[in-house]
C-alpha cells in the first residue's frame, strides 16, 4: 500500500494499494478498483473496467518510495510501513456519535488506556445513560496496535470529513506528550486510518448490547 507524501491531500485519493493482480484508489470512502495491472519496464500498464486502458510511468522506486506519473500529474508515494509509529500511546479516545437523517444510535463512548469504558447513551441506543466497562487485554492490544499504525499527527483536524447524508461523529484522541487531536464527518467520509478504530469502538458497544 503506497500513501501520497503530502500530509493534507487535496482531493478525494490518498493513495494507491497494489494487490495481486488489481490497483486500487485509496480514499477515506474506501478502496476503489482501478483495474487489472501489469508492469513493464518503467511502467504500470492497467485495464480498468469497460477495457478502458491507462499507464503509470515509473519515475523512481526504491524500497519505501514511489514515484509515478499519468499524464502530466506527477504523484510521490510511501510506503504505508514508514506510517507505525511504536512510541504512539493514547491515554483517552473520546467517540462522540451523533444524529443522521435516520435512526442512528447517538451515544459519547470514552476509552481509557488502561481498558476502562464509559459509554453515555442519548438517543437511539439499547442503554441510555451511563454504563461502564473494561476490554479485555487482547482488545486492548487490538486498539493499541490499530493506533499505533493511525498516522494521527499527519491528520487535518482543520479539515471537516463529512457528508450531508452521513452518520455525524467526531473523535477525539489524548496520546503521547499531552497532545491533543480531534477529528470530525461522517463515518464513510472519515479519514481511512481511522475507520477501523471506529469500527473497534462500535462493535465494542454493540457486544454490550448497548446500541
Amino acid at each position: 500500500m503506497y500513501t501520497k507524501e503530502t500530509a493534507n491531500i487535496s482531493g478525494d485519493d490518498v493513495g494507491l494499494k497494489f494487490e495481486d493482480d488489481t490497483v486500487y484508489v485509496i480514499r477515506n470512502s474506501g478502496l476503489w478498483q482501478e483495474g487489472k495491472y501489469t508492469l513493464k519496464q518503467g511502467e504500470v500498464d492497467v485495464v480498468g473496467f469497460g477495457g478502458i486502458k491507462t499507464k503509470y510511468f515509473i519515475l523512481n522506486h526504491l524500497p519505501d518510495t514511489l514515484k509515478i506519473s499519468r499524464g502530466n500529474h506527477v504523484e510521490k508515494l510511501y510506503s504505508r510501513r514508514l506510517e507505525y509509529n511504536p512510541n504512539l500511546k493514547f491515554d483517552k479516545i473520546i467517540f462522540n456519535a451523533g444524529g443522521c437523517y435516520g435512526e442512528c444510535p447517538e451515544f459519547i463512548m470514552t476509552l481509557y488506556g488502561d481498558g476502562d469504558v464509559n459509554f453515555e447513551g442519548t438517543t437511539n441506543t439499547k442503554s441510555l445513560g451511563n454504563t461502564k466497562f473494561k476490554v479485555e487485554t487482547r482488545a486492548l492490544q487490538t486498539i493499541d496496535s490499530l493506533f499505533k499504525w493511525s498516522y494521527i499527527d499527519s491528520l487535518d483536524a482543520t479539515k471537516d470529513y463529512g457528508a450531508v447524508d452521513g452518520w455525524d461523529m467526531e473523535i477525539t484522541f489524548y496520546y503521547t506528550e499531552n497532545r491533543v487531536k480531534t477529528i470530525n464527518g461522517t463515518s464513510m467520509e472519515m479519514p481511512f486510518r481511522l475507520k477501523k478504530i471506529i469500527r473497534w469502538l462500535t462493535d465494542e458497544a454493540r457486544k454490550k448490547d448497548l446500541i
